[in-house]
């Protein structure tokens, strides 16, 4: 596949079409980290919509716990 690099609002950028990055399951959305090497650039997922969401809800789970528990009991 090849793409072009391309300037948005001072960046380079490619565009990947939406059918090759659904294959490995890639989401608008999803957090990657981008290695440089001597030619190439390997692009890695690291976080996806979905792992942010459950972060955001274990950090409301523990400061709300005990409000949830009462709940939980009545």
């Amino acid at each position: 596949m090849k793409l072009k690099i391309r300037k948005a609002n001072g960046h380079l950028v490619f565009l990947v079409p939406a059918e090759s990055a659904s294959s490995p399951g890639w989401k608008a959305g999803d957090v990657c980290e981008c290695h440089l090497e001597l030619d190439s650039i390997r692009i890695v997922r690291t976080e996806t919509k979905h792992d942010r969401a459950m972060k955001i809800a274990d950090e409301i789970m523990d400061e709300y716990r005990e409000v949830f528990e009462r709940l939980a009991k009545s």
